[in-house]
């Protein structure tokens, strides 16, 4: 299979934060295997503002989910305490894709991102609440 066939890449390059989380959770292990692809996919989506149509079609339509479905299979690979260390972080994505994405780790996630806050209190924009309730 092709790299850019996963099934991961091409659930992000629809939007479909739902099946990307699915994977995540039913196939860690492809998810891994396509690491680099899904580093350089990451980078690339999130570098492009909302809305943006794709270069070279990386993905499909606007970009609206894609950057969400792309960060969370980018915390999968690089794991629980750099995923907490990441700036930036949506709300909704805290609230409802960790706890699937690291079920065992949320403790320390939260005491990483409690930690964080501590060291930079002004930083409180560290997560973003604009995708769900507060």
């Amino acid at each position: 299979m092709n790299h850019s066939d996963a099934p991961v890449i091409v659930a992000i390059r629809r939007g479909d934060l739902e099946v990307v989380i699915g994977l995540i959770e039913s196939d860690r292990s492809g998810v891994l295997a396509v690491k680099q692809q899904l580093g350089k996919l990451f980078r690339l989506i999130s570098a492009a503002p909302y809305g943006t149509r794709p270069p070279e079609g990386h993905w499909g339509g606007e970009i609206k989910e894609h950057h969400e479905g792309a960060l969370c299979a980018h915390t999968a690979c690089i794991g629980a305490m750099r995923a907490a260390d990441l700036i930036a972080i949506p709300w909704n994505v805290l609230k409802n894709a960790y706890p699937r994405i690291f079920p065992t780790e949320l403790p320390e996630i939260i005491e990483r991102l409690g930690e964080n806050y501590q060291r930079a209190p002004k930083n409180w924009d560290k997560t973003i609440p604009n995708g769900g309730d507060i």
